[in-house]
C-alpha cells in the first residue's frame, strides 16, 4: 500500500500528456479489468497472466501517474499483523477513458489497431476527415482545401486508414480520372466508434476546432 500511496504523493492526478497516455495494448487490459472488479493488483495478475509481472506493475504506475487510477480509500484497519491489500478503482478520467476504448473495441477492433488510432482523437483534421467521409465518399482535393493543411498530411492520413481498412481508395473512369475515398462498411463503425470516444474524452483533450465546410474548399 505504501507504494502506491508514494506514487500519489509523486502527483498523480493530472492527465499531462493526453496524446500518449495509452500506450501500450496492456493499459487497455489493465482498464478493462479494473472496469469489471478486478480492483486488486493479485487479481489483474491472476486473471491476466499473460502479462508479466514486472510489465504489469510498470503499466500500473504509468496509469496512475497519467490519473486514470488511484488507490481507493480503506476503513482502518484493527487487526495487528496484517497486510491491508491494495484496492484499485478508476478515476472519473479513467472511467472516461475506459468507455471511450470499450467503444473502439466493441466495433471489433484488436489493442494494436486501437492504440494506433488512439492519436486521431487529438487530431482535429482526421476527425473532421471522418465526418466529411461518413457522408460521402470525397476526393483528396476537397479535404486539402476544406482541412487548410498540405496535401501530404492528408495523403499519409488517407494511406494509414488505408492500411487499418477503415477506406478504400476508389478510381472513377471520367475526364478527366477522379480519386475518391471512402469509408468501407467496417470503416463507418470505426469512424462513429471515434467520434463517440473524442465526445467522451472532450473534458481530457484539446477541443476539435471546427474546420471549413466543404462548400467553402470548391
Amino acid at each position: 500500500m505504501a507504494y502506491f500511496q508514494r506514487l500519489n504523493a509523486e502527483g498523480v492526478g493530472a492527465m499531462r500528456h493526453a496524446r500518449t497516455v495509452i500506450q501500450s495494448r496492456w493499459d487497455l487490459t489493465i482498464l478493462r479489468g479494473i472496469g469489471e472488479g478486478l480492483n486488486r493488483p493479485t487479481l489483474l495478475l491472476r486473471h491476466y497472466p499473460q502479462i508479466p509481472r514486472r510489465t504489469f506493475y510498470r503499466r500500473l504506475k504509468h496509469l496512475m501517474q497519467a490519473g486514470l487510477i488511484e488507490p481507493a480509500s480503506q476503513p482502518p484497519q484493527k487487526t495487528h499483523g496484517s497486510v491491508r491489500p491494495t484496492i484499485l478503482r478508476l478515476t472519473e478520467q479513467g472511467e472516461r477513458w475506459r468507455q471511450a476504448l470499450q467503444r473502439l473495441e466493441v466495433v471489433g477492433l484488436k489493442a494494436e489497431q486501437i492504440l494506433r488510432l488512439c492519436p486521431m482523437l487529438q487530431c482535429p483534421c482526421r476527425l473532421r476527415s471522418l465526418e466529411w467521409l461518413l457522408r460521402q465518399p470525397t476526393r483528396p482535393r476537397l479535404l486539402i482545401l476544406g482541412l487548410r493543411v498540405s496535401g501530404k498530411l492528408v495523403f499519409e492520413h488517407l494511406k494509414r486508414l488505408q492500411r487499418l481498412g477503415v477506406v478504400v481508395r476508389k478510381v472513377v473512369p471520367t475526364r478527366p480520372v477522379q480519386v475518391r475515398y471512402q469509408l468501407t462498411p467496417q470503416g463507418e463503425k470505426i469512424a462513429r466508434a471515434l467520434l463517440e470516444a473524442r465526445q467522451l474524452l472532450a473534458d481530457e483533450l484539446p477541443l476539435v476546432v471546427a474546420a471549413p465546410s466543404l462548400a467553402e474548399g470548391k
